[in-house]
């Protein structure tokens, strides 16, 4: 049974255990699939290659057809499926199993393949195309995310983005991610809106799991506010310009050298930066520096061996103990 990319909305794994998704739009495949995911909580989750399965095929019997009372609804996702497993797609269907859903994510398939017919003429059986993003869709969905995060951009640059993604929107979204990491990069105060909350059921969703999705698409700057507005109901909107005043008034402020270093100096003496090549790196003084924005500044015997993996372990304890939620930290280590 064939359903376009819009009637998605209809399709319950609770009722339609066997899906195939196919198409060369990566990006739309695994936004349907985590919408899957997010929509139905108690559900244990497991991803397979194509080649797993093939390799051991007793492993994957086992997992589909041993089930205790006590587990929750399996949902199996299996990536890059192709006609070479409709054998064993066959086979499974034959025991008629309830308890379980398998999503089969695929790239194109021909008219002509296998495991695309079989799925399209099987009515228990849900087959999704997914085809290339149009340019006016994937630059609608750039303007969108420019707009939410207020940056201003020109059509003309927004076209040169959507060239890029070859029609794919998680390539559209990686490039939309490296363009905010520009923006912390180049020290720019930061607080996130979601507009649109009064249109969101309640019920299925809520501001802890959404600020938790947000922030790891963020990672590794977590620390910034997320507010969740309604332009249409003014909810929450004097919230964002309050925020954006203590953002911009967290960027001017200062911590005394005495405090600095009596509470980081315990922090490095409890944690301090890995040797290298037998050496070992010792932070002397530290200073916040007169600047617009904050800037902390080390001084060390051993700078140059300072990686970044600890530069971040200091930068989230000065998060941890002083207010710089969405203002950005730079770190320098000189030699003393």
């Amino acid at each position: 049974m064939i359903f376009k990319s819009y009637e998605l909305k209809k399709l319950d794994i609770n009722k339609n255990n066997y899906v195939l998704f196919y198409g060369a739009n990566d990006g739309a495949k695994t936004e349907e699939i985590k919408k899957i995911i997010s929509l139905n909580k108690n559900i244990t989750i497991t991803n397979y290659d194509e080649k797993e399965i093939i390799e051991s095929s007793e492993n994957f019997y086992n997992n589909i057809f041993s089930k205790s009372l006590f587990e929750d609804k399996k949902v199996i996702i299996i990536k890059r499926a192709t006609d070479k497993i409709v054998n064993i797609i066959e086979e499974i269907i034959e025991k008629d199993i309830t308890d379980i859903s398998l999503i089969f994510n695929s790239d194109n398939l021909e008219k002509k393949s296998k495991l695309r017919s079989l799925f399209e003429k099987n009515k228990k059986l849900v087959c999704v195309p997914f085809y290339a993003d149009t340019a006016d869709i994937l630059s609608r969905m750039a303007y969108k995310s420019f707009k939410e995060k207020k940056i201003s951009i020109s059509q003309a640059n927004i076209n040169l983005i959507v060239n890029k993604c070859n029609g794919d929107r998680g390539v559209l979204k990686n490039e939309l991610l490296k363009i905010f990491d520009l923006i912390l990069k180049n020290k720019k105060g930061v607080v996130l809106a979601v507009n649109k909350w009064d249109l969101i059921d309640k019920e299925k969703f809520n501001t802890k799991d959404f600020t938790e999705k947000i922030k790891e698409k963020t990672a590794p700057f977590v620390d910034v506010s997320v507010l969740f507005i309604s332009a249409t109901e003014k909810l929450r909107i004097l919230k964002v310009v309050d925020e954006a005043i203590n953002v911009y008034k967290r960027m001017s402020s200062r911590i005394s050298t005495g405090a600095l270093n009596r509470y980081l100096l315990d922090v490095i003496h409890e944690t301090p930066p890995p040797s290298v090549k037998g050496k070992f790196v010792k932070i002397k003084y530290i200073t916040q520096l007169p600047t617009k924005k904050p800037t902390i500044v080390f001084f060390c015997n051993l700078p140059q061996y300072i990686k970044e993996s600890y530069s971040r372990f200091l930068e989230n304890k000065l998060r941890s103990k002083y207010s710089f939620t969405g203002v950005p930290i730079q770190l320098f280590f000189r030699k003393k």
